[in-house]
């Protein structure tokens, strides 16, 4: 009949959670794979992990989205989207971000809602549409040599992101940004988390 505050951040989604976004299991994946899982769940939370708070688009969409930011002045759509996309990520939030208090606070209703994590689902909804503009933008002006560019680069930073994910240069890039020592090379499965968690 009541959700307290405490209980309506459950399942809210962190900041260093916005990883995902680029990496989707770098947190690791869900935890219900028990025994044949690779890569369990290593992230801020335990109980509401990897299919909660997860937030993966693509990164070929999420580059066409923001290509498509370039016209939210003139498309009411584009604006519509972004806006949403941000306030959505703001709940997301949680009790990691003022939005989410404020809302629970002063809107009637929204203490009626718990698993702030959920609000992902928004972000990848409005990613998808603005990438189509995105998209539609940099096929507008053809004739246009910085758009040309950027129409080239976005599948090349795709597959170049995918590759440094895969051969595992990026969790070794993300160790010595949290050790300070040299890189060399991938660090093991193990080892980003246990220096993530002596970080905090």
């Amino acid at each position: 009949e009541e959700m307290t505050y405490a209980r309506s951040t459950e399942g809210e989604l962190f900041w260093p959670q916005m990883l995902t976004l680029l990496i989707p299991k770098f947190f690791g994946s869900s935890t219900h794979l028990g025994g044949e899982n690779p890569a369990m769940y290593w992230g801020p939370q335990s109980y509401w992990n990897f299919w909660e708070t997860c937030v993966y688009v693509g990164i070929t969409t999420l580059a066409l989205s923001v290509a498509a930011l370039r016209s939210f002045r003139t498309h009411r759509a584009v604006a519509f989207l972004a806006g949403f996309a941000v306030f959505s990520l703001l709940c997301a939030l949680g009790d990691n971000f003022i939005f989410h208090w404020f809302l629970y606070t002063f809107v009637p209703g929204f203490d009626k809602f718990r698993a702030p994590g959920r609000w992902g689902f928004f972000i990848a909804f409005c990613c998808a549409l603005l990438s189509g503009f995105g998209l539609k933008a940099l096929f507008s002006s053809p004739r246009d040599k910085r758009q040309r560019t950027l129409l080239l680069a976005i599948p090349a930073v795709t597959v170049l992101v995918s590759v440094a994910v895969q051969i595992g240069i990026v969790d070794g890039l993300i160790r010595t940004l949290l050790t300070g020592s040299a890189w060399r090379g991938a660090a093991p499965p193990q080892t980003v988390p246990a220096l993530f968690t002596l970080q905090n």
